[in-house]
């Protein structure tokens, strides 16, 4: 009895030291990877392109196709689902037939370190990459443990459905330098289910709920006539604060400001969801902020993005959007991208956390005009054609140009509701 009540001892002893080693070789006071998620216009029309050439609209049912994506937009992209799905930093190093990958998390305070670095090894498989090594901070782990974990985390990134729709598409996924090389074959029924696992239904039905508060509010005031976007997101927030109390206030804020940037630019939300085609109709009118339509779809369109894909995101397409408009469109317009950064920051209150999303629900219940959404616009620079942009401002990395929007931040800055 004796020498059991000394091992039951012992290893009640040596368990908590054993865990703190563990925690000891994996937390480390430095993150390995440490850097912020940066999107340019040259990103989001790259993005574009794929997307254009890939659309599941019109792709053929059975015919294998190729998409290539850089190495640096790998890189970007991973950074990117790391900070928004675990507030984490990554980073892929692409080379022939391999990947490392390296993420470093937060974790909770704690003696020994603030950090959990995540190495990974990837090469190249019959279809999808496998895991070829995995480290915690120094801690080396077993590849047959390491591939579950690996799986689970491309659940987690792409949710459980996106991941076996893509199991089921991709045939080969080749790792070069200086990118990778995609092969799929698109099947019968697949966006289908893509659609549907990117609104599923519980948020299907929030977003009707606030549809049908859009309705009533536009169909309240006199038909064909303008609405201020104040007049419409005012009584949507305080929708969204009503529905809060019993539920959650970021996801109610999401829903609100998605159903007021498609109605802002003439868009019916079948777009996401094709039941959408049944609920109640809207009646048309045009939706202005500061008088003009253009910058209430310019700043309903950065809220929404803002709120579900985060700020860096929604202020590379702002900008894309401007770069494209002086070569091609109406010209370069800073009132255009003050529109922008107002409705990104309005769209980052709305959806940062429980408390801010509360927070602007409250603001917002004591009332909310055009002026307290967007500062004075008309003295800054008007649209101009590219040739113009360039001889005036040499380009968006110049001081001139970095002045002008250093103002625009300050103009809504100055704004009681971005405090």
């Amino acid at each position: 009895m004796s020498i059991l009540r000394t091992t039951l001892l012992v290893l009640l002893l040596a368990l908590p030291l054993a865990i703190a080693a563990v925690a000891w070789a994996v937390l480390s006071d430095r993150p390995a990877v440490d850097r912020p998620v940066a999107f340019t216009p040259a990103h989001v029309e790259r993005a574009r392109e794929i997307l254009r050439r890939h659309d599941p609209r019109w792709l053929p049912v059975g015919v294998p196709r190729t998409i290539g994506l850089a190495a640096e937009d790998v890189d970007l992209a991973l950074n990117y689902l790391a900070d928004r799905h675990a507030g984490a930093s990554a980073r892929v190093v692409l080379r022939a037939g391999t990947a490392v990958l390296t993420a470093t998390l937060p974790v909770p305070p704690n003696p020994l370190g603030r950090f959990l670095d995540v190495t990974m090894v990837l090469r190249e498989g019959a279809t999808l990459p496998v895991v070829e090594s995995m480290r915690l901070g120094r801690l080396p782990v077993p590849a047959r443990l390491a591939r579950p974990v690996f799986d689970e985390a491309l659940r987690r990134l792409v949710t459980p459905e996106g991941y076996r729709v893509a199991v089921e598409a991709v045939r080969k996924v080749a790792i070069a330098d200086r990118g990778l090389a995609v092969t799929y074959v698109w099947q019968e029924g697949l966006a289908s289910r893509l659609r549907a696992e990117l609104v599923p239904a519980a948020e299907q039905a929030r977003l009707r709920a606030h549809h049908e508060r859009l309705a009533a509010i536009v169909g309240a005031g006199p038909r064909g006539r303008p609405i201020g976007l104040d007049a419409l997101l005012g009584p949507l927030l305080g929708f969204a604060a009503q529905r809060s109390e019993a539920g959650d206030a970021v996801a109610e804020n999401r829903a609100a400001l998605l159903v007021a940037a498609f109605y802002a630019n003439g868009r019916g939300l079948q777009v996401l969801v094709p039941a959408a085609r049944g609920w109640r109709p809207s009646a048309a009118r045009a939706v202005t902020l500061a008088g003009r339509e253009d910058l209430a779809k310019h700043f309903a369109v950065s809220a929404a993005i803002a709120a579900h894909a985060g700020v860096p995101l929604s202020d590379a397409i702002g900008l894309y959007k401007e770069l494209e408009d002086s070569r091609n469109g109406s010209g370069f317009a800073f009132d255009d991208l003050v529109a922008d950064r107002a409705g990104t920051r309005f769209g980052e209150l709305a959806a940062g956390d429980r408390a801010s999303a509360a927070e602007l629900q409250r603001r917002v219940a004591a009332g909310l005009g055009g002026a307290d959404l967007l500062p004075p616009v008309d003295d800054l620079p008007g649209p101009m054609p590219k040739d113009a942009f360039e001889r005036l401002f040499g380009g968006v990395d110049s001081p001139a140009y970095r002045g002008v929007m250093d103002d625009v931040e300050r103009r809504i800055a100055a704004l009681p509701l971005y405090r």
